[in-house]
């Protein structure tokens, strides 16, 4: 072999797996391909720049449309370039941090997730609304700290300013109870009929 071949093989070799970051992403084939920038290589300065329809490999069940900036690791098989294929990526900027062992989850670069923990799981969209699924019980949130938490034996609903319930028929405790009377209806008590004339200040019936 001379020396030569020896550095053909050996650059061949060095390309193999490169460090690289995602550019574009073109995600309308029956395989995800993604423009790639792997930057430079060799010893005589040269680079491979900008690789366009790079093959991306995701799991079954998974998909993700990584943005730009993202950096990949990409496996180039028998050391072709031109037969390169993307198996790994990250992005610095979107990427949860502060996770336990043995935590997992999905994420977008819109703040949206879904973790699962030891505590339980929580499902969060952009706006920072939560699902939170734990051994408690199951409580949602929204945006504006409003809760309905449901736990053994009773369901709490928290809200700042007012809580309007609003149905054709409202039963409560029971199905078939007793008709609940509101001010302005006329009542019975005692064999007396009167009319109601106030009531709660907080609690109101349409």
């Amino acid at each position: 072999m001379t020396t030569a071949d020896f550095l053909r093989l050996a650059r061949r070799v060095m390309m193999v797996v490169r460090r690289g970051r995602v550019t574009l992403v073109d995600d309308t084939g029956v395989i995800q391909k993604a423009q790639v920038d792997v930057g430079p290589v060799g010893d005589n300065g040269g680079s491979l720049g900008v690789r366009d329809k790079t093959k991306m490999v995701q799991q079954y069940g998974f998909f993700s449309n990584p943005p730009a900036g993202t950096d990949v690791i990409v496996l180039a098989v028998g050391g072709d370039f031109s037969n390169a294929v993307v198996i790994a990526s990250n992005n610095q900027t979107a990427r949860p941090t502060g996770s336990s062992p043995g935590d997992s989850g999905i994420y977008d670069n819109r703040l949206q997730k879904i973790f699962l923990t030891s505590a339980g799981i929580t499902v969060t969209d952009k706006f920072g609304q939560t699902i939170t699924l734990s051994a408690s019980g199951i409580t949602l949130k929204d945006q504006w700290s409003n809760e309905v938490i449901m736990a053994e034996g009773q369901i709490t609903l928290q809200h700042r300013a007012k809580v309007v319930v609003q149905a054709p028929d409202v039963e409560l405790g029971a199905t078939g109870g007793q008709a609940v009377a509101r001010v302005g209806d006329t009542v019975t008590v005692g064999g007396v009929a009167g009319t109601i004339t106030s009531g709660s200040a907080k609690v109101k019936a349409g």
